[in-house]
């Protein structure tokens, strides 16, 4: 896999390090809120809802939602991972051999109209450094939900007037991070054609973090 990706540059920390390194930064009241706040949503969906955890990572959040019998699938750009992940959703037995896939949520490998609900969550969304992918990610999310689905995506809070590009070095590892804020996002969101979207600041875990609701 080519380093000359920004994108790739970061997932390179993964398969240097593995799962372990992101699971070192995970935060268990955080996870447990998040949850929370998902569920709250997934509650609201008649039927069995059809879920994606759009860089699910070593599924940190896919597989709780898969142990509550839901019908949830996890996509991430690193097949180490989802590795990770398929290797905790055996040894649990949970879900499917299709639970886990590796994917880039520029392209996000399901056919158009297949998801009910979705999410992003953490700071994976902050990879995408440029706005080209930044709107080809709000696009390909677009394409996915079924008419009337809902998405929600979960950041770091910045407040920058004018958000630029930052190098982050992780064990002699470079990779780009967006430091996404509230104005910047509620530029682009207008140019998807969502039929309603929301950009709120609210805190979880106790730190304040941007939370962007959308439905198609």
């Amino acid at each position: 896999m080519s380093n000359s990706n920004p994108i790739n540059q970061g997932i390179e920390v993964y398969r240097k390090y593995g799962s372990a390194w992101l699971e070192s930064k995970a935060d268990e009241n955080h996870t447990r809120e998040i949850l929370e706040i998902l569920m709250s949503h997934i509650s609201e969906i008649t039927g069995t809802p059809y879920i994606l955890d759009l860089c699910c990572g070593y599924g940190r959040l896919t597989l709780p939602l898969l142990e509550k019998l839901l019908n949830v699938v996890g996509v991430d750009l690193s097949p180490t991972l989802i590795q990770e992940a398929e290797s905790r959703r055996v040894k649990l037995n949970l879900g499917n051999n299709m639970s886990f896939q590796v994917g880039d949520m520029r392209r996000i490998p399901f056919p158009s109209s297949q998801f009910d609900f979705g999410f992003c969550v953490w700071a994976s969304l902050n990879f995408l450094s440029n706005l080209e992918d930044q709107t080809r990610a709000f696009t390909e999310i677009y394409r996915v939900l079924k008419p009337g689905g809902k998405f929600l995506i979960e950041i770091p809070f910045h407040e920058d007037k004018n958000p630029v590009v930052q190098e982050i070095e992780v064990e002699g590892i470079k990779y780009l991070y967006f430091p996404f804020t509230r104005s910047y996002l509620e530029n682009i969101l207008p140019k998807i054609s969502f039929q309603f979207y929301s950009v709120e600041e609210i805190k979880i875990a106790n730190r304040k973090r941007i939370v962007v609701y959308m439905k198609k």
